[in-house]
């Protein structure tokens, strides 16, 4: 009988079990259903919403570079003199060159009468093609910067008959001598570039498209704007969402542009079909129900194997644990079982020994615990002052100081760049010991670092022989600083190293360091890059690469900057134009100029010769081939200088200063 009712009890209990992990099956898979359903739904509204706001940005970005090559062009005082002195031919000669430069952007001039001057775009451009369909004249636009103000927004040029063109419109002064001599009106014509939404496409892998009320002028995908959702906008709505989520089902959002006015002219849109969200809710269902069964059929069979004589010996191992939580020490569990329940009364006997022994030990852990604390704390500050030398001095105070946390972010900002590289480093070394080329490279960047941090520039990386410095982040002055303080950096650079190979000469090293140095000046994405376990502070993009090729196309022991660098360092650094080059991703040639000297300086070619009273001495020495060019032009300037003084004083009687 006893044991019908244990095996009764046993069959009840599994029964019970059994009925529970059934029904916590079928409502743990519907709420499951319902939860996973909105958690992918509301990931995709989400993701959508994070890419409307990216999406706005890359439009924003775009006006931002139309107003800056609008503001640009209004500073050229060569343009500015054209309109002033009302030279006509000058003023569509000097624009015809920037349009076919940019290819992006056509340019009207006005004058103060808000009458246009000159209109000049490429042949290709839809306002040249349908100049006589388009009212160009009366702009609104152009009245506001004669007022003095820079207008930029999205502008409808409106033709006759037509719904004419949807463009990013840029109106700035002309000023000359704080006087408004005309108004510059830059346009961006969004149905002739597709650069916005392929932008989109490739950043986001979403379609996108710029309407003009349904009708797309700029377009990366196959999706509409339908009446009732422009009719939706253009009531004063400034976005529109689209959430339907199923198999065919699309997410898009919609916003409205606006004139300067707040006149809704057209909408940007972004789409992207539902069904990746959709297969991934199915699966992520068929995962967890898969998961849930196959827990519960564990549940089950461990429940049938252990309900067996588990009551008692669990009670009475209840009533030990209660005892000794309570902190009686002394007492001991007693269970005659030979399985882990029997093993695990002997444990909590075991920890009832062992914690009245560690009780004993934690007052003596505690006077400890101080001077343990203490010691750590040196060791972190100790590793700190380590870790410090592998950061650049800016980055480690902007961590250290809070202004920058350490994660995965980046930003756009203006910056010049540096590149310096020795010549033929493994060629001249080749046949150094790699103890004396260590040495040597290891003294040379250390001087290099140096000066670079004097300067207040951040060093990225050294690469070998190579050096890439910056400046800009995190520390920002303005860009004519940063520029002159890049180019005066390299300078020393260059004076130094010609001190180095003096000092290597003497202690009988023969190799001779030469170096090329490249600088530029333009946006970067600057910030940390890597994942969030390691990342390192760096700079990228196209503006970067440029001040590399740079470097590589400088003469030896010369230093080129771009055309952007030298219009903030003109005034105060000579230079010289060294003609144009080809950079790969760039599809425009590239001015750069050769840096002489800073303005004021001596000529390098005097320090050749000394003034006496009987006349000059040359102080010179063979010119050999390891000379750079620059040494040997001074030595035979020197010569020249020495020639003419002395036919001087031999007809005259007397030398020239």
């Amino acid at each position: 009988m006893g044991k019908k009712k244990k095996s009764m009890l046993r069959k009840k209990l599994l029964l019970a079990f059994v009925l529970t992990a059934a029904v916590s099956i079928f409502f743990t898979a519907v709420f499951s259903l319902i939860y996973f359903f909105r958690v992918v739904k509301t990931e995709a509204v989400e993701n959508m919403n994070n890419n409307r706001m990216v999406a706005d940005l890359i439009y924003k970005n775009k006006m931002n570079e139309v107003e800056f090559f609008a503001r640009s062009q209004a500073n050229s005082k060569a343009l500015t003199v054209y309109v002033d002195l009302d030279i006509p031919n000058r003023i569509s000669e000097y624009m015809q060159e920037v349009v076919v430069r940019e290819q992006m952007f056509h340019m009207t001039i006005y004058n103060t009468n808000a009458n246009i001057i000159s209109s000049v775009g490429l042949s290709r451009s839809l306002i040249v093609q349908k100049s006589d369909e388009l009212n160009l004249e009366n702009n609104e636009l152009v009245g506001r910067a004669i007022a003095g103000e820079i207008v930029t927004t999205t502008e409808r040029i409106l033709g006759n008959g037509g719904k004419g063109l949807l463009s990013i419109s840029s109106a700035v002064p002309l000023e000359r001598n704080n006087r408004v001599i005309g108004a510059l009106l830059v346009r961006y014509v969004l149905n002739e570039r597709n650069e916005v939404v392929s932008g989109i496409r490739e950043l986001l892998d979403v379609q996108a498209g710029v309407f003009l009320d349904t009708d797309p002028v700029s377009m990366d995908g196959n999706f509409e704007l339908s009446y009732e959702i422009w009719s939706v906008l253009k009531s004063g709505e400034k976005s529109y969402e689209i959430s339907r989520m199923w198999f065919g089902g699309k997410f898009a959002r919609y916003t409205t542009l606006y004139d300067w006015k707040d006149r809704p002219v057209g909408a940007f849109g972004i789409y992207v079909s539902a069904d990746k969200y959709t297969t991934a809710f199915l699966n992520a269902v068929i995962v967890v129900a898969a998961i849930m069964i196959v827990l519960i059929l564990i549940s089950l069979l461990s429940a049938y194997m252990i309900s067996k004589n588990i009551v008692n010996p669990v009670n009475k191992l209840v009533d030990g644990v209660n005892r000794i939580s309570n902190g009686d020490l002394t007492y001991e569990i007693v269970v005659d079982l030979k399985d882990e329940i029997g093993t695990l009364s002997i444990a909590f006997n075991s920890m009832r020994i062992v914690l009245r022994e560690k009780i004993s030990t934690i007052e003596q852990m505690n006077v400890n615990l101080e001077s343990t604390v203490k010691h750590r704390t040196e060791q972190i500050e100790a590793l700190l002052n380590k870790m410090k030398k592998y950061l650049s001095p800016q980055l480690y105070e902007s961590i250290s100081g809070g202004s920058r946390t350490v994660e995965v972010s980046h930003e756009r900002k203006r910056l010049t760049i540096f590149f310096s590289d020795i010549k033929d480093f493994t060629a001249t070394t080749d046949s150094m010991e790699a103890e004396a080329l260590s040495e040597i490279l290891n003294h040379y960047l250390d001087q290099m670092a140096k000066i670079a941090l004097g300067y207040g520039g951040t060093i990225d990386k050294f690469v070998g022989d190579a050096i890439m410095i910056f400046f800009g982040d995190p520390e920002f002055i303005d860009d004519k600083t940063h520029a002159f303080k890049a180019v005066k950096m390299a300078l020393e650079m260059k004076r130094r190293l010609t001190e180095l190979r003096e000092e290597w000469s003497e202690k009988g090293y023969t190799h001779e360091f030469h170096v090329r140095m490249g600088i530029n000046t333009g946006y970067c994405t600057v910030g940390n890059f890597g994942s969030e376990n390691r990342m390192d502070y760096t700079i990228i993009g196209s503006q970067v690469n440029l001040a590399q090729r740079l470097e590589a196309a400088a003469s030896v022991d010369g230093i080129l900057v771009s055309h952007e660098t030298y219009s903030l360092i003109s005034d105060e650094i000579e230079c010289k134009y060294n003609g144009e080059i080809r950079v790969k991703g760039i599809h425009y040639p590239i001015k750069n100029y050769q840096v002489v000297r800073l303005r004021g300086e001596k000529e390098s070619y005097k320090k050749y010769l000394k003034k006496v009273d009987e006349g000059l001495v040359l102080k010179t020495m063979l010119i050999h081939k390891d000379m750079t060019r620059e040494e040997k032009e001074n030595i035979l300037r020197a010569l020249t200088v020495a020639h003419h003084f002395t036919v001087g004083k031999n007809q005259n009687g007397s030398g020239t200063n």
